[in-house]
């Protein structure tokens, strides 16, 4: 015991009452008090006692019977059976904060603890400085919740007058048969509807962030989602010097069960990410079966860009550190659209991936499950 003591002593610097308790003789032996603390501490009682006297002059009212019920020792064996510590915090009187432990030393051969180690450690400071820091953490989230709120706000206001603006463009298209009024009228026309999804993709990405995004599962054609897909992309790259090129294996079943206007908006974004700020070169985006079970399919699309005249290799850089290079700036370019689809697949149970591919591409994929339809 004396040799224990001497051990356990070393702990001194951590905690201001150090005790080791004898369950079966209900007597405590101190490694490590002050003078004045044993001076008060009621030696004629039993430990048990001693416990309860501590914690009732100790703890302040709130958690005087919790820490007294804590520290019954008739109640401890059971709870340190499967267990080697059991701890709690309470504000003292004279010291503010304190962290109380005990501690298993000895057991019998059935397990049940006979001895245990009883600490209490002074932590009033480490309370105020995590207090602190949660308060700042409090204030930087009410402020991003306040900003966010803002700007899904704005484009809330955004979207209503674009939204007349593109209804107004379909009267003009409707009533007009002059060629230039025309041409520059669907013009405005398919900007309008480009501004209207780049809205929608700022308001989803907030509503992704707050959880109030379902995923809403219908039977549809893989097919029709793939051909408004070409058309939309199309119709963004009229003005630039891109191909856009759709490759579908052709064991890829058609009808499917899932949320066709989800999948749709991961792809478009991806694709548009793509684009990016090419001048000229070709889109690809591939769409392949990986595994076909009874009633469900397992599919891989792959969205790849191929610039045209990039020059990607230096001398004294080896391939793989190019496709590194490639793929860290790919990805410290990714715009809003990436991070929505990043969040609209992790509502599918799928991840973004990109994949290190050498030379003068990029590849964004994904992989995702879905029920095959049956007519």
């Amino acid at each position: 015991m004396e040799l224990r003591k001497s051990g356990i002593s070393c702990m001194s610097d951590l905690y201001s009452l150090i005790y080791i308790v004898d369950l079966l003789e209900d007597k405590i032996t101190p490694v490590w008090s002050s003078e004045e603390d044993d001076k008060e501490r009621p030696k004629d009682l039993g430990a048990n006692d001693q416990f309860t006297n501590l914690f009732n002059i100790d703890a302040e009212e709130k958690y005087k019977d919790n820490m007294v019920r804590f520290s019954n020792l008739t109640t401890l064996v059971e709870r340190l059976r499967d267990r080697n510590s059991t701890t709690m915090e309470y504000v003292s009187k004279n010291y503010g904060w304190c962290r109380v432990t005990f501690i298993a030393m000895d057991r019998n051969e059935n397990g049940d603890v006979d001895r245990v180690l009883f600490t209490i450690q002074l932590i009033d400071d480490e309370k105020r400085e995590l207090e602190r820091i949660m308060g700042k953490l409090e204030s930087v989230e009410s402020e991003e919740r306040a900003r966010n709120l803002f700007l899904g706000h704005m484009a809330n206001e955004i979207r209503r007058p674009v939204g007349e603006l593109v209804e107004y463009n379909n009267n003009i298209l409707s009533v007009s048969k002059e060629k230039s009024v025309v041409r520059n009228a669907n013009n405005i026309k398919e900007l309008g509807k480009l501004l209207l999804f780049t809205v929608d993709n700022i308001l989803d990405y907030f509503h992704v962030n707050a959880g109030q995004i379902r995923l809403s599962a219908e039977e549809y054609s893989l097919k029709e989602i793939l051909e408004d897909i070409k058309l939309v992309t199309r119709l963004r790259l009229s003005r630039e010097d891109v191909e856009f090129k759709l490759d579908v294996s052709p064991d890829v079943p058609d009808l499917l069960y899932g949320d066709p206007c989800r999948l749709k908006q991961v792809l478009i974004n991806l694709i548009a990410n793509a684009t990016g700020h090419m001048k000229a070169g070709e889109i690809t985006l591939t769409v392949y079966c990986k595994k076909l079970e009874e009633g469900r399919v397992h599919l891989l699309f792959s969205v790849k860009n191929k610039e045209s005249g990039m020059v990607l290799r230096t001398k004294g850089i080896s391939d793989e550190e190019l496709a590194k290079r490639k793929e860290y700036r790919y990805l410290e370019e990714a715009n809003i659209g990436v991070i929505l689809a990043e969040g609209l697949l992790e509502l599918m149970g799928s991840k973004l991936g990109i994949a290190p591919i050498q030379g003068e591409s990029n590849n964004m994929y994904f992989e995702i499950e879905q029920q095959i339809h049956k007519n």
